[in-house]
This record gives C-alpha cells, structure tokens and sequence, in this order.
C-alpha cells in the first residue's frame, strides 16, 4: 500500500485524492497492474469533458460544484442533498441531471452582483419529493450578500411532489434575473 495523502491534486502524479473526491487519474498508462478504486457507488457526482468522457468523481454534488471550474457536472445516480451555487465572475456552470431523481434543493447565491454575465444552466432532472413542504430550486433571499441570482436557464426537467400540495414549490426566485425555464413539466405544485 502506498500512502498518497500529501501527493497535490495536479494532472503529474498518477492519481490523487481530493476532499470528498474520488481518486482522478493523470496522463498515466499502466502495464500489467490492477487499478484499484472505491466503489462506484459511494459517488454521485462526476465532471465529465466536452465530448462526455468522465474525468472525475465526486462523493457529493457540493463538491462537484465546488471544483467546477468550466466543467460540466453529471450526477451518476439518484441523489438526496441540499446544495448551494455560488456565481461567481467568470464562472459557467452547466449541471445535468442525467434524468436521475433528485430530492434536495438547489440554492442559488447570486452574490448581490447585478450585472453578471456568467451563466448557470440546471437540466434533465427529475425533481421528487415526499416532504410536504419543499423548494426544489432556490433563490429567495433579500440578503444584502446571495441575491440577485442570474442568467438561469432551467431546462428538461421533471418537477414532481407527492399530491396536490400548495407548499411545494418547483423554484422559487425573488430579486433575480434573466431566469429561463425550457421544456419543463411541474405536477402537483406551483412554480
């Protein structure tokens, strides 16, 4: 066995962990070994690169998120947790739920930032619930610091609560804009 808990996380080492990250794989070919890694499923999140090949994965969404950095996140199977977006200057997001159920919220910080161009796309979620009083996606806030969410598009995703109920809501935005919603279904709830 060897120890590589002080190895950094860069593209030179053969593989690395990061906090809450499965082990990422560098520039390595490897004759006549066997690889060894976690199971895949103790992770729920993954980057995946422009042609859908999963570069990494992450034991949580918050943490996915965390590390985007221009990535695209996938979530690799269904999955429960309340997770915050910050938008941040520069910084795309696109999250694809893949069609998996979904049953935390999605919180969105706009960072008071008025005028932002960065964009953040949510799609091909299946949002569940049985709770009977939930939001799914998130950004009601008049703080001073998290509004102002912006340039949201919501697309190809399924909203769903478990009857007829008032206080389950698909998104709730307040002090936002640019808020796009594509192809979306809402049953037995209000937007």
């Amino acid at each position: 066995n060897v120890d590589i808990t002080n190895v950094a996380a860069d593209n030179t080492n053969i593989a690395w962990v990061d906090t809450d990250a499965a082990v990422n794989y560098g520039n390595v070919t490897v004759t006549g070994g066997t690889l060894a890694q976690e199971d895949s499923d103790d992770f729920y999140a993954a980057h995946v690169d422009g042609e859908g090949n999963i570069v990494s994965y992450f034991k949580t969404l918050q943490a996915a998120v965390d590390a985007a950095n221009g990535k695209t996140i996938v979530l690799v199977q269904d999955y429960t947790e309340d997770v915050t977006i910050s938008q941040e200057e520069g910084k795309n997001i696109i999250i694809d739920g893949k069609d998996f159920n979904f049953s935390g919220t999605i919180y969105i910080d706009g960072n008071s930032r008025f005028e932002g161009e960065e964009t953040l796309t949510i799609q091909n979620f299946n949002f569940t619930t049985e709770e009977d009083s939930h939001d799914f996606i998130s950004a009601n806030t008049t703080d001073g610091e998290t509004r102002y969410a912006h340039n949201v598009t919501v697309k190809d995703c399924e909203f769903t609560a478990p009857e007829e109920n008032t206080a389950v809501v698909g998104m709730r935005f307040r002090q936002a804009y640019n808020i796009n919603v594509e192809d979306c279904k809402f049953e037995n709830m209000f937007l």
